[in-house]
């Protein structure tokens, strides 16, 4: 081989290096914005509606306990607010439930009625408190109101529809992990698998008053970002 046509193959190579260099940055800056962009759907979206959503309950209950219904004029003002009320189609909330010390009364009576297991699980009955509370194969998370009469409403919230409105609002959702983390254990989301992610991301919860403290986990599928550069 002449020493011109080394010279051309050595310089093809360098453009070929080079340009692969360029793609594989730009490649893995495009699946660092998308897990970064699931993070920021989820904090700034869903985590809004979830606020907006305490709000609300906050008010009702306060103006709740200023009325100062009967437990009856509760239970029936409750039920005819609900039945008269078209449920939207993205819903995930369950109940709510009216708690005592000792019993459980469901709001809405055609839904399944999930009062043995809350009165199983959940034992602070009488202060507001949030949480996590798993059953039937689910894993909601569940705020409790008091209210008049040594009661409180107790509503749950389906995490597994919120994790798949989280994913919906970020490109590329099949390939990246969102997981949600209570005191080192998986909650909710993705089977994460730490050996399979890359660029992982995180937000703890303590900052945020009307969510119970948790991890979120947020990383893009290291098998799929490895297969697709090699």
């Amino acid at each position: 081989m002449s020493r011109i046509n080394k010279f051309v193959l050595t310089v093809s190579l360098l453009i070929f290096i080079m340009i692969s260099a360029v793609a594989c940055g730009i490649y893995t800056q495009m699946v660092k914005e998308r897990v970064y962009g699931l993070k920021q759907s989820v904090i700034d979206t869903a985590f809004a509606v979830a606020n907006i959503a305490e709000y609300r309950r906050s008010v009702a209950i306060d103006l709740i306990n200023t009325l100062n219904p009967t437990e009856e004029q509760l239970l029936v003002g409750l039920r005819t607010a609900y039945a008269d009320s078209v449920s939207p189609s993205y819903l995930y909330d369950v109940g709510p439930y009216l708690i005592s010390s000792d019993e459980c009364i469901q709001v809405k009576e055609f839904e399944k009625n999930y009062c043995a297991d809350i009165m199983q699980i959940v034992k602070y009955r009488h202060v507001k408190n949030t949480g996590f509370i798993s059953f039937d194969g689910k894993t909601f998370v569940y705020y409790l109101y008091p209210v008049t009469h040594n009661r409180s409403l107790i509503f749950l919230l389906g995490l597994e529809r919120f994790s798949l409105l989280s994913k919906s609002l970020a490109m590329d959702s099949e390939n990246l992990m969102f997981s949600l983390f209570k005191n080192g254990k998986p909650v909710t989301g993705d089977e994460f698998n730490a050996k399979n992610a890359i660029f992982t991301v995180s937000e703890a919860m303590e900052h945020f008053a009307y969510l119970p403290t948790g991890l979120y986990v947020f990383a893009y599928k290291k098998d799929v970002y490895c297969g697709s550069v090699h």
